[in-house]
């Protein structure tokens, strides 16, 4: 939670570091791991808060290929202006309005989305890097292998093709 009403400063600071405890709390998410620091810069500008985020570190995934675990690294800075209002409010935009009777914001979904959308869209270890003996277990099931197996086929089936073929 970071107390707004609490800032008393043109500028303040604050570190934050995400853990195996952090991503655990998380339902249904592809982060298993992770050891990264997020540091905050939050300044008062006219009124509202600018909060500048700036993460570094790393967070272990699924390969989506042999499903071992993967890290991937995160380097991200992302922005967020702040404003108090009747009632909490986020529009998706980088502008969220806070509940001027409370004056907290709960940073934790903001920390996750930041990190979780540093994460590319196939999560994949390098070429040669995956576990050798899934990609054997994957090469036998492929669909060449299986285009290997299908070249026995049902003698009926034969005759029907030369119909087909003949047209």
């Amino acid at each position: 939670m970071l107390d707004l009403k609490g800032i008393r400063a043109e500028e303040e600071k604050a570190s934050y570091l995400l853990g195996t405890d952090f991503f655990a709390g998380r339902d249904e998410s592809p982060i298993k791991d992770g050891n990264v620091r997020v540091d905050v810069l939050v300044k008062k500008v006219a009124g509202d808060f600018k909060l500048t985020f700036s993460s570094q570190g790393s967070v272990v995934v699924t390969c989506d290929r042999c499903l071992d675990d993967l890290s991937v690294p995160v380097d991200a800075e992302s922005s967020l202006v702040v404003k108090f209002g009747p009632e909490y409010r986020d529009d998706g935009d980088d502008v969220v309005i806070v509940d001027e009777k409370e004056g907290t914001l709960d940073l934790a979904d903001l920390l996750y989305q930041l990190v979780a959308l540093e994460l590319p869209l196939q999560h994949m270890h390098a070429e040669g890097e995956c576990n050798p003996d899934m990609l054997n277990v994957l090469k036998a099931h492929s669909v060449e292998a299986a285009a290997g197996k299908e070249a026995a086929t049902d003698p009926r089936w034969d005759e029907l093709k030369k119909i087909i073929d003949n047209n």
